[in-house]
């Protein structure tokens, strides 16, 4: 560093004396400081870096899968192919004022699943192995002295036959790819007041079981349920979650109506629940609300989410919508369908919190779909936008965006979830 030597000449006069006397002062020396900040070789680049690790199962029920990097004109920055089994590293120069999008396409012959995730930073991401279900051979369940008729309460897939000769039966038929070889099947006689329930676990393609419905245990547990009154339907669902071959799997536990307010489940079986009711407006509004909770089932009461607000426009290239409620994040969902192409395309927008949700991306969609399935983004027709709240995921976007693109449906107990969904 150079140094300038400042030699500084002090004279001071004293007032009692008509004689001057000239002192020099002590050298002072002064570094001359180089601003290197000025130096715009060494300006510092803002990286936006995405990890994105697949894992074996992720593409599950679908051919291939593609990662886009966008901006917000909807320009295609760079994408990549998702291949099983490997680590996608996307990064790029952030430019200053420009937001960037991640899209995520899954595609098959005849179905294409397109989530887009708006303004996103650097992140790392799991794309989770989903289960695959395969062709098996039916399983049916023969339920002998059941009374008649016979109510099942709890509504898996499958075809249910009653007969009234003998005490009464109840014949279940069903494909056991759905159940990943558990059964929980309850049902209430009308000779009784409680309901009781059949579970087994490794049941075998092809099996036939018979039961006598009296032998089997009593649903020990009921809860009283009190929702919001005014709306059109309001659909109640309890749902159970336990692990089995090192998955979590899920059964519907209480779906009925048996009661306007009773639902009932048993011990032992599941280690976490979720109860959900869906409230329908069918007014000009078209809105539906919906509560979900997790955990131990109790008695309680709920009250109708306080949502407000107003949808400005649906289009795919111009849609804005205003709130001031407050929500962790929303969802706004696109479709499109051709039976004689045999194609259906399904894409959601996702966002984190704002009063003004604006954006435009038709672009975009004429981007990723006009270059591999010849159709335009107004083909695309509005179905749906969703506020959520969810105290488990408030405030983490990125655990959002893997919640989303691993279609989580479980959450630990205590978690609470409220959703407004405007279809007009």
């Amino acid at each position: 560093m150079k140094k300038i030597i400042l030699l500084i000449f002090a004279i001071t006069f004293i007032s009692c004396s008509n004689d001057a006397m000239e002192t020099i002062s002590p050298e002072i020396v002064v570094d001359d400081i180089i601003d290197e900040g000025n130096d715009l070789s060494e300006e510092e680049v803002e990286l936006l870096t995405f990890n994105i690790q697949i894992e074996d199962g992720f593409l599950n029920g679908f051919d291939t899968g593609n990662v886009y990097l966008s901006n917000d004109l909807g320009e295609i920055i760079e994408y990549k192919e998702i291949v099983i089994n490997s680590t996608i590293l996307i990064e790029i120069e952030r430019l200053p004022n420009v937001k960037y999008d991640m899209t995520v396409e899954k595609k098959s012959n005849n179905y294409i699943d397109i989530d887009t995730f708006t303004d996103i930073s650097s992140g790392n991401f799991i794309l989770e192995s989903k289960r695959q279900f395969e062709n098996s051979e039916d399983v049916n369940v023969s339920l002998n002295n059941t009374g008649f008729p016979w109510e099942k309460i709890n509504f898996e897939s499958g075809a249910l036959s009653l007969n009234a000769s003998n005490g009464g039966s109840a014949k279940w038929n069903t494909n056991l790819n759905l159940f990943s070889g558990t059964i929980y099947l309850a049902g209430l006689s009308p000779n009784e007041i409680q309901p009781r329930y059949f579970f087994e676990q490794d049941v075998l393609n092809g099996s036939n079981i018979d039961v006598d419905y009296l032998t089997l245990p009593f649903v020990e547990n009921s809860v009283q349920i009190e929702f919001p009154s005014g709306a059109d339907h309001t659909i109640v669902s309890l749902k159970g979650f336990r692990a089995y071959n090192n998955l979590r799997e899920m059964k519907n536990v209480d779906d009925s109506e048996l009661s306007n307010d009773t639902y009932f489940f048993p011990n032992n079986i599941f280690d976490n629940y979720e109860l959900n009711a869906l409230l329908i407006f069918n007014g000009e509004l078209q809105r539906q609300f919906e509560i979900t909770k997790y955990g131990i089932p109790t008695s309680e009461s709920f009250e109708l989410p306080n949502f407000e607000a107003s949808l400005i426009s649906n289009r795919l290239s111009d849609f804005k919508l205003e709130t001031n409620s407050e929500y962790d994040f929303s969802t706004v969902t696109y479709s499109f369908f051709n039976l004689n192409i045999g194609l259906q395309v399904s894409y959601e927008i996702h966002s984190d919190p704002k009063n003004q949700l604006i954006f435009s991306k038709d672009g975009l969609m004429n981007n990723i779909l006009n270059s591999t399935e010849n159709i335009s983004s107004s083909e695309l027709n509005y179905i749906s936008v969703v506020l959520l709240r969810n105290n488990e995921l408030s405030g983490k976007y990125d655990e959002f965006i893997e919640a989303v693109i691993n279609e989580k449906s479980e959450y630990p107990s205590g978690t609470s979830v409220e959703k407004l969904r405007i279809f007009e």
